[in-house]
């Protein structure tokens, strides 16, 4: 068998970098294109993701025998990411929404706006809530009896 394998990247990874870590645990060799498999079987190998909404990235590499064996692969290993919500939304359309006495008005995604950056955000996932109104409500546009206490940007959008 094999008694010694030295990692290689070939191309740079797209969303992140690989960290070669100490036997403690600190930080060895910081965006490392060169490992061993020692190190890899210590579980000194640590994989950062940029932060980048992007599911996916791809270390292509090469192994060569770091010893007098006759041995060189070409491979690759996609890494899967986890993605997390790390986005607050953000208020886009940023406005006074006024109404005369006693008077009604359509509130749209034209008045009230946020996005969020996170991927697997949708107008629907964005939610609000509001609380009783001193002087005045908010009323469904199909059914104006009806108040509305929650609503989502795809409501007003709609």
């Amino acid at each position: 068998g094999l008694s010694s394998l030295e990692y290689e990247l070939t191309h740079a990874l797209a969303h992140g970098w690989l960290d070669v870590l100490l036997q403690d645990g600190s930080l060895g060799r910081p965006n490392a294109s060169l490992f061993t498999a020692q190190e890899v079987g210590q579980h000194r190998v640590r994989y950062t993701h940029d932060g980048s909404e992007t599911r996916s990235d791809l270390l292509q590499f090469v192994a060569v025998s770091t010893r007098e064996e006759d041995f060189l692969y070409v491979g690759e290993l996609e890494i899967s990411v986890n993605l997390t919500n790390d986005n607050a939304p953000v208020r886009v359309v940023d406005r006074v929404f006024r109404v005369v006495q006693d008077g009604a008005r359509l509130l749209t995604g034209q008045d009230l706006r946020y996005v969020d950056a996170d991927i697997d955000c949708t107008t629907a996932d964005i939610l609000y809530t509001r609380k009783d109104i001193s002087n005045g409500g908010i009323y469904s546009a199909d059914n104006p009896a009806t108040p509305l206490y929650q609503f989502t940007q795809e409501d007003l959008d709609a």
